[in-house]
Order: structure tokens, then C-alpha cells, then sequence
């Protein structure tokens, strides 16, 4: 039946009445036909109790599927509008985000066990968080991991634009081409000059991204579907904005900042904006990337200065922004440009400057570790706000090789507008 049926309370009450009725007559005469069969034997009283206990069981599962098949014929929107409980098929024992999460909050350890197949400081767990202060918690479900990865995806700009690759182990390695063959003109029966590719090793080593998610009370007791939905974004927004600042800014100086970014790799091509805004200096910059085979190039930027670049100008007059259409992204200068929110606006001596960067992003290696864990956690506030907080851990790699790095441009000293 069309979702567009409208049904008044008047209707509803005879169909659940009718169908009812109809599936109460059903039992009756199978209970007839029953009795009929039995041909007049003699039954014992045991006999007879088993025998009204299976007719009195099939009764009841004739009305209620009978009700069952009177609920399919209403839209699931006219359901809850009228207060109707949810399909049985729809109730059933189904797994939820929510559920998992209440649990994890509840320390339900057997709930998680057994319907979750999620095992407190399981192997699993103890490789993700080793090493994390507070250790243990419970593998979030693969097909949560999932949807969650496929929201960090959306969130994270860079992670968006770099080449990526699943981790079985915690390090992985792999062969890049550090410089190609040369070709050379020969003189007739001539010796050929011998030329051969380089290759370099590229490693990449899952760090773990520990983060402290804050939910309110209300998102985390409703089992609607769409509050699953925020449920995970909230994790994905938080996972995602730390990925995004390591990769854009990291300093790779430690346990605690294990990540150099593209601001601070000692290949990237480089220059200062000044105290006038020039931008023909990020045109340079990415000529000369260009000459170092960098080919997809995308341009990144705080939308603080948005402002900044579209007033931009060429020698023509024409202004170098170009704004997204239907079919085709933003554009500066005929590079795709995206909004980086992580790009900080705190930089220099006087905590007011950011950056641009430029570059082949597809020379930037990501790598994921699979699993995510989650633990209870704790904040001050959580009493105060009404809330509760969650401890997610996972495992990804970031690098841009060496031999790679001069692909990157890094524009700096633009001063933040007032």
C-alpha cells in the first residue's frame, strides 16, 4: 500500500478490530478441525493439557500475525503518528549504533559479547589502544566502522584528495618510483647508454588517533534512525578534524605528534606572502611544482581568506576566482581549490597569520588500520550539560616521501583579515 494513504483513527480502530476477529475465527475452526480428527478417541487429562496448550499457542500466533499483516498495511509514518508499536520483523533482536554505544556506557559486557561479538580488551583491541593511557574497550562493528569511514571520508579534505591504502599490520611498506628511465638519441651501431628507474621504499606506520567525544543524553537514548545517523557523524567529525590538522600542520616531533604536515615538510617548495598580497607568488610556487612532475594539483586554503582570493586579479584584469557551477568545483586560477577549516589562522610572531598549499595530493599516502574501539570516557562538564563521553582509538598512517615532497607548495605570513 502507497505511503500516501491516509487513514483516520476511525479506520484504524475497525481494522485492528476486523483483523482481530477474522484471526480469532481462524483458530476456532482449526481448533474444530483438530477435535474432529481425533475420532472419538478417550484423551488422558495430560493429553488433553498438552493439546489445549498447542491450540491456545497457535491462537495466539494467528492473532498476531493476523495484527501483524493489519501494521504492514499501514504506511511506518501513520504508525508512529497514531502510536502504533513497531513491525514484530521490525523489532525483532536488531542491532543499533545506539544499542552498542549504551552499552559500552552501561558496561552491558555480555550484551556486547554476545550480540555485538565486541570483547572487552579482546587481541583486537589491545593491538588498536596499546599504549593509549587508558587502556581497553570494545571493537565498534564492522559495518559501523564502515558508514563511520565513509563520514570521516567527507569530513576530512585532505584525506579526500591523498592516495590511500588499507593496513593489515600496524607498518606497511611499498615501492615508489623515485626517478624514471631516460631515453637517449643513438648514433647507428652505437653503444647504448644504460638507464634505469629508481625506486624508493615508502613506509607507513599506523599511529593511534585517540579522541573524546561528548553526546548529549537525548541523541544517545533515541533509537530513531536518523539519531543513529548523528551518533556516528559525531565520531566521524571528531576523528576527522584530527586526521585533517596532523596532515595539514603536524610537526612529526614525537609520540604526541607523530605526523609531519604538509606546512612543515623540509621538501615543499615555499615563499612568504609579505605585507602586500601578492598572489602571482602562489602562481610561481605552483609553476614550479608543475616542474616537478606535479600534475593534479589542488590548492588549499582557510575560508578566512576566501575574501582575499576572489579579489585576486590576473595581468588581464580578470579576476583569478572562479566559482563552483553545477558541473565543475571552485576554481583559482584554473586550480580546483578547497575550503581546509584546519588550516590554523594562529601562525607567526603575532598569532595572526595562515597559509596556503598547494600540490599533487595524490603523492601523499594515507593508510588505515582497521578497527575502531570505544571506551567510556569522562569529562567535567558531562554531569552539568546533561551528556555523556565517549574514548574512540584508531590507527591511521600519513606520510609524503622524501623524494616526493617537492610536489608540495606552501604559501605563508597571509595575514588573517581583521
Amino acid at each position: 500500500m502507497p505511503d500516501t494513504l491516509e487513514l483516520t483513527q476511525k479506520d484504524l480502530d475497525e481494522k485492528i478490530a476486523l483483523a482481530s476477529s477474522e484471526a480469532v475465527e481462524k483458530a476456532m475452526e482449526e481448533a474444530s478441525r483438530k477435535k474432529a480428527e481425533e475420532k472419538g478417541d478417550e484423551l488422558t487429562d495430560e493429553q488433553k493439557a498438552e493439546l489445549e496448550k498447542k491450540e491456545t499457542e497457535k491462537n495466539s500466533a494467528m492473532i498476531k500475525n493476523g495484527i501483524e499483516a493489519f501494521l504492514k498495511s499501514i504506511p511506518s509514518s501513520q504508525r508512529k503518528e497514531f502510536g502504533f508499536p513497531a513491525l514484530i520483523s521490525e523489532r525483532g533482536d536488531k542491532c543499533s549504533f545506539g544499542e552498542f554505544l549504551r552499552a559500552v556506557n552501561g558496561g552491558n559486557n555480555k550484551l556486547l559479547k554476545e550480540k555485538y561479538k565486541s570483547d572487552f580488551n579482546s587481541p583486537e583491541v589491545k593491538v588498536i589502544v596499546e599504549g593509549t593511557p587508558t587502556s581497553g574497550g570494545y571493537l565498534v562493528p564492522v559495518e559501523y566502522e564502515k558508514q563511520i569511514l565513509r563520514l570521516i571520508e567527507d569530513e576530512s579534505i585532505v584525506r579526500q584528495l591523498c592516495s590511500k591504502t588499507t593496513m593489515k599490520y600496524l607498518t606497511k611498506n611499498r615501492p615508489i618510483v623515485t626517478s624514471g628511465i631516460t631515453a637517449y638519441f643513438v648514433d647507428e651501431n652505437s653503444e647504448k647508454t644504460k638507464s634505469d628507474w629508481t625506486l624508493g621504499q615508502l613506509q607507513l606506520v599506523a599511529k593511534k588517533i585517540c579522541t573524546l567525544t561528548s553526546l548529549s543524553n537525548e541523541e544517545l537514548d533515541d533509537s530513531d534512525p536518523d539519531a543513529e545517523d548523528v551518533l556516528m557523524q559525531e565520531f566521524a567529525i571528531s576523528i576527522a578534524n584530527r586526521e585533517d590538522l596532523a596532515m595539514l600542520n603536524g610537526a612529526g616531533s614525537g609520540a604526541t605528534d607523530p605526523w609531519t604536515g604538509i606546512y612543515n615538510l623540509s621538501g615543499a617548495v615555499s615563499d612568504t606572502m609579505g605585507a602586500t598580497f601578492d598572489f602571482d607568488k602562489l602562481l610561481l610556487l605552483i609553476g614550479k611544482i608543475k616542474g616537478n612532475r606535479a600534475k593534479k594539483i589542488s590548492i588549499l586554503y582557510n575560508p578566512i581568506i576566501e575574501g582575499l582570493m576572489r579579489s585576486a586579479k590576473g595581468n588581464d584584469g580578470q579576476y583569478l576566482w572562479a566559482p563552483a557551477t553545477a558541473s565543475t568545483p571552485q576554481t583559482f586560477a584554473g586550480y580546483k581549490c578547497y575550503e581546509a577549516y584546519n588550516i590554523p589562522t594562529n601562525l607567526g610572531t603575532g598569532l595572526d597569520e595562515t597559509f596556503i598549499a598547494a600540490g599533487d595530493f595524490s603523492n601523499a599516502f594515507v593508510g588505515d588500520k582497521g578497527g575502531i574501539v570505544v571506551a567510556k570516557g569522562f569529562c567535567d562538564q558531562d554531569f552539568e550539560y546533561d551528556r555523556t563521553s565517549f574514548r574512540a582509538v584508531k590507527r591511521t598512517a600519513f606520510t609524503v616521501h622524501s623524494a616526493l615532497q617537492n610536489r608540495f607548495a606552501v604559501l605563508s605570513g597571509i595575514k588573517v583579515p581583521a
